[in-house]
């Protein structure tokens, strides 16, 4: 076994401090860093959880908002269709002269949006949309050579900043 003593070289470092002391200066010094690391990487994978959770809620939110409007639209849709359909069996029981032919169609229900317009009717109706916006319809009703049509002019959804 080999016993240094206190004034040999192998004890004191090339500062003249014993070694003992050199090598806790540098353990302390040692495990500060790492220990910091460690903590910036804790502090760093916390952030970006945190912000990874709001980004989910966020993106739920706007889904279920999506598909509260589509689920809307397509009501609209549907009310449209059958008041499209209802329209056409109506149009079957209607006189050819355009005063007439909107008499009786507001007499069936028809009741706003029925115009006269140049030997032919025209129909507009709306629904509303999740209050949103609406869906707008309308509808150009044609006799010619006492053959009953219409033709839809137009079929748009208008949101609620257009409306003028």
């Amino acid at each position: 076994m080999l016993v240094t003593k206190p004034e040999s070289p192998a004890y004191l470092g090339a500062s003249g401090r014993p070694a003992s002391r050199r090598l806790k200066a540098q353990t302390a010094f040692g495990m500060g860093i790492p220990t910091l690391l460690t903590i910036l990487v804790v502090v760093l994978m916390t952030t970006f959880a945190v912000l990874a959770l709001v980004s989910a809620k966020a993106d739920r939110s706007l889904s279920t908002q999506a598909a509260a409007y589509d689920a809307a639209y397509y009501a609209a849709d549907g009310q449209a269709t059958a008041w499209l359909a209802r329209l056409q069996q109506s149009l079957e029981k209607v006189p050819p002269q355009a005063l007439q032919r909107k008499q009786a169609l507001l007499g069936q229900g028809f009741d706003a949006g029925v115009m006269v317009k140049k030997g032919f009717l025209q129909i507009e109706h709306s629904w509303s949309i999740a209050g949103r916006s609406a869906s707008e319809l309308k509808v150009r009703i044609d006799y010619h050579d006492g053959n009953r049509f219409y033709r839809i002019s137009s079929w748009r959804v208008v949101n609620a900043e257009e409306e003028v």
